[in-house]
C-alpha cells in the first residue's frame, strides 16, 4: 500500500518552526545586524571618500585645463602682437629707406642739374670768347688790307671758313 500523504501540516511542527524562525530572525538582528550596517556604513563612506576625491582632482584638472587654455589663447594672441610690431617696424624702415632713397635721388639730381647748367654756361661763355676771337679776327684782316671786290670776296670767304670750323684759307 501506499504511504498517504497529508496535505495539511502539523500545526505543532509549524508552531516550533515559526519560533525557530523569529528567534533566529531577533538573534541575528542582535548580534548580525549591527556589524553588519556598520560594515555597509564604513564601504559606504570609503565609497564616498573615493568619489569624492575624484570629484576634487576632476575639478583641479579641469582648472588646470582651462588655465592652459588661457595660457595659449594668450602666447598666441601675443605672438600675433610680435609679428605685427615687427611687421610695422618693417614697414617704417621700409619707409625710411625709401625716404632716403628719394632724398639722396634729389640731392644728386640738384648737383647734376647745376653741374649741367655750370657746363651750358661754360660753354656759352667759351662759345662767345670764340666768336669774339672770330669778329676780332675778321676785323683784323678787314683793317689790314684794301678791300677791293676780289679782296672783299676772298676774306668772306676766309672768314666763313674760319667761322665754320674749316681751316682752307690757312
Amino acid at each position: 500500500m501506499m504511504p498517504t500523504i497529508e496535505i495539511i501540516p502539523d500545526w505543532t511542527q509549524l508552531m516550533v518552526q515559526l519560533f525557530s524562525l523569529i528567534v533566529l530572525f531577533f538573534v541575528f538582528k542582535k548580534f548580525m545586524w549591527a556589524p553588519m550596517t556598520s560594515f555597509l556604513q564604513a564601504r559606504q563612506a570609503h565609497l564616498n571618500a573615493g568619489f569624492e576625491e575624484v570629484r576634487v582632482a576632476q575639478e583641479q584638472a579641469d582648472k588646470l585645463k582651462n588655465t592652459y587654455e588661457s595660457k595659449l589663447a594668450g602666447a598666441e594672441d601675443e605672438a600675433r602682437q610680435i609679428v605685427e610690431e615687427n611687421r610695422e617696424e618693417g614697414r617704417k624702415i621700409y619707409d625710411e629707406m625709401v625716404t632716403q632713397a628719394r632724398q639722396e635721388i634729389t640731392e644728386r639730381l640738384e648737383r647734376v642739374a647745376v653741374a649741367i647748367e655750370e657746363d651750358k654756361l661754360a660753354a656759352k661763355k667759351q662759345m662767345q670768347t670764340q666768336m669774339l676771337d672770330v669778329a676780332t679776327l675778321g676785323a683784323q684782316m678787314l683793317i689790314k688790307k684794301e678791300i677791293d671786290k676780289d679782296v672783299h670776296e676772298q676774306l668772306f670767304a676766309d672768314f666763313i671758313a674760319k667761322v665754320g670750323g674749316t681751316d682752307e684759307a690757312h
